[in-house]
């Protein structure tokens, strides 16, 4: 039998070119970036556990497995970006594998601030900074919808090639709270009253005046009163669950609409 292939090359030919193809090609870079890593230490008002939790980068995330026990890629995937509500930010302290006090350079792009120190909402915001290994990188949203991007780039060091790379933030909504704490009374009884607010109303974080509201299968139980002078009461008026929820109004791309619940039983 013929040791010819169907094109005319025979395959010790084929090994000898592939052999000579192989010594000539130029030899790769086998040098490894210099990586970036952020351990978390909080998130608007939730602080979290030093060294428990990482801010993958983009290219972490993307290669995330769920149902490996040691990767630690869960607190944001390419899936599912962090999502950081308008005017909170998020504060990682940053950590590179060359070199303890290696500068690393920051800057996003986006309705987001970056910087060195927690965000001032009454001063200019920043689109870069840099941050010694070791200090902490804060990013603040400053809109309530769409994305940013915050790109970190290290300079390398000793066998460390220079490394950079992008994490990707989803801009939610902020929620809104009250001012003042509302009503908790759990019981009343009938003919009594309660003040649901002041003279001087009731305002949101987000500036919007809270309303009330008596749901309608309670509307026998109880009703609320509107003072001239701006103050709001509750009276009792028969046995049964009083439920009337406090209301006020969202803002587009800022601030989600706030409603809470207030359950009372009247004997």
């Amino acid at each position: 039998m013929s040791n010819v292939s169907r094109t005319g090359m025979s395959a010790g030919a084929a090994i000898a070119i592939v052999g000579s193809l192989l010594l000539a090609a130029p030899q790769a870079n086998s040098q490894d970036a210099d990586s970036i890593t952020l351990n978390v230490a909080s998130v608007g008002n939730q602080i979290l556990g030093v060294g428990s939790v990482y801010w993958c980068n983009d290219t972490d995330a993307a290669n995330y497995n769920p149902l490996s026990s040691t990767n630690s890629c869960n607190f944001a995937t390419k899936d599912d970006p962090l999502k950081l509500p308008y005017q909170e930010s998020i504060a990682a302290t940053v950590f590179t594998a060359s070199n303890a006090n290696e500068t690393v350079d920051f800057s996003v792009t986006g309705n987001c601030a970056v910087g060195s120190d927690e965000f001032d909402p009454s001063g200019t915001p920043t689109t870069t900074t840099q941050v010694a290994a070791g200090g902490n990188v804060y990013v603040t949203a400053l809109q309530g919808s769409g994305q940013c991007v915050m790109t970190g780039a290290t300079s390398g060091g000793g066998s460390l090639a220079p490394g950079t790379y992008t994490y990707t933030v989803n801009l939610v909504p902020a929620d809104q709270q009250p001012s003042t704490a509302l009503p908790s009374r759990k019981r009343m009884r009938v003919g009594q009253r309660l003040r649901l607010q002041g003279t001087d109303g009731i305002q949101t974080n987000a500036g919007q005046d809270i309303s009330w509201r008596v749901l309608r299968r309670s509307r026998d139980n109880c009703r609320i009163v509107e003072r001239g002078n701006g103050a709001v009461v509750l009276r009792a008026t028969s046995r049964g669950r009083c439920r009337v929820v406090a209301r006020a109004p969202g803002i587009a791309d800022e601030w989600n609409r706030f409603a809470q619940r207030i359950t009372i039983r009247v004997r």
